[in-house]
């Protein structure tokens, strides 16, 4: 009896009431469910339990890339390297996948793991319970294995009371029996007129006693065994809190290297910073005598264009075209004058492109060559005499210019430009 109150004390302790399924383990982390999630763990739920395909909860926590999932299943003792049906394990997937939330946390892990030399599986306790749970565990195990004791205790009591009951009993009638001196039972059976009598068992003294020591030894040993489970569990308490203390020390240990680290790497850099600084003194100094020294040189008004484009006028065309005055410049008229105007303008002082395409654009438009070059030399006239804000307002007007709605002309800018570049 002894053996099976120890067994029933221990089975409380690491024992649960039911097993959820792996499949609303991983369906809890995809609906990141964490409080589920922790429900299901907190009863022993396999954190490494896979489905058909082979992923474990944690395959699914990393690819969703959630950093608060994928902790609480490390925290539990998911394996980071478990390998699905494709050969896919966690720590390939944020691998292969750049995970920005996810890899911090398995880096952190897999730090702490080495730096601790922790092996989760032969060491549950430390990775797989979480402070909290560490703290209330204690008391509830205590209590559960306080109710079996109590409950195999009473039923171990009321037997040894039922049994000094009936001895009790059996001796009082057996005395009652001897005082008033009555027939014997076995006499009165064979009395016609006599009452029947129920044939109560004997029992001698030494019996009765021998019972009583018997039932007070079952309720020793009973006490006694609730006593060891007790004593049992303020161990597995101490062991338990002195993880924790443990693994805060730990904690603090790599926190004051990181800031070992991070101080020495700091003296470096401005160790190297200085060394930098008393290098460049000269230098500098050097570059300061020759920005002295150095004679003025003469600054100029407006960049000068290195080429020109060449220009081959083509056959005059006869046409009748009704000129217009343009409304930007005196001496050019409206449309493809002003095209080419503008196109030229455009490119002055900054792409030589431009203005090559308007040399492309003045020939396709049948402009002969001396009208090109008046037309050019406006531009160029314009852009360096005109002020900034002139010359904003210039680049408003020519922008509408080179983006006709006509299609066609459109097109006709868009060839010349592209000569331009060599296409």
């Amino acid at each position: 009896m002894m053996k099976k109150t120890l067994l029933l004390a221990f089975v409380s302790m690491f024992a649960l009431q039911a097993h959820a399924s792996t499949q609303e383990l991983i369906d809890s982390v995809k609906n990141n469910n964490i409080s589920r999630v922790l429900e299901l763990l907190n009863n022993q739920e396999n954190p490494n339990g896979a489905n058909e395909q082979g992923n474990t909860a944690l395959h699914y926590a990393v690819a969703l890339d959630n950093a608060d999932m994928t902790q609480v299943l490390l925290s539990y003792g998911a394996d980071l390297n478990y390998t699905n049906a494709k050969g896919w394990t966690p720590l390939k997937i944020a691998e292969k996948k750049d995970l920005k939330k996810v890899t911090p946390v398995l880096v952190q892990y897999l730090q702490l793991q080495k730096q601790a030399n922790v092996n989760v599986q032969t060491a549950p306790v430390i990775e797989a319970v979480k402070e909290v749970v560490v703290q209330q565990a204690p008391e509830q195990v205590k209590e559960e294995i306080i109710q079996v004791e109590n409950k195999t205790i009473n039923n171990i009591q009321a037997q040894a009371d039922n049994i000094a009951n009936q001895v009790k009993t059996s001796t009082a009638v057996v005395a009652e029996e001897v005082a008033v001196k009555k027939t014997p039972n076995s006499m009165q059976e064979h009395t016609p007129n006599a009452e029947k009598q129920v044939e109560i068992p004997t029992i001698t003294e030494s019996q009765y006693t021998d019972m009583m020591k018997q039932a007070a030894t079952i309720v020793a040993e009973e006490k006694n065994a609730r006593e060891q489970a007790e004593q049992k569990v303020v161990a597995l308490q101490n062991e338990l809190m002195k993880t924790i203390a443990e693994r805060e020390e730990l904690k603090n240990t790599l926190a004051n290297k990181d800031k070992l680290e991070t101080k020495t790497v700091i003296k470096k850099e401005e160790k190297k910073a200085e060394e930098k600084k008393a290098d460049a003194k000269p230098v500098v100094k050097e570059k300061a005598e020759k920005v002295v020294n150095k004679k003025p040189t003469p600054q100029l008004v407006k960049p000068v264009l290195k080429k020109k484009p060449s220009y081959h006028a083509p056959q005059p065309i006869v046409k009748k075209v009704v000129l217009t005055p343009s409304s930007m410049v005196d001496g050019i008229y409206t449309g493809d004058e002003e095209i080419v105007y503008c196109l030229d303008y455009l490119g002055n002082g900054e792409n030589d492109n431009m203005k090559m395409a308007a040399g492309y654009f003045a020939a396709s438009a049948s402009i002969s060559e001396a009208r090109y070059k008046q037309i050019v030399d406006k531009a160029n006239e314009f852009f360096i005499k005109a002020n900034a804000e002139d010359m904003t307002k210039r680049d408003n007007e020519c922008s509408k210019v080179i983006t006709p709605k006509d299609t066609a002309k459109q097109n006709q800018i868009v060839r010349s430009i592209n000569k331009s570049v060599g296409y």
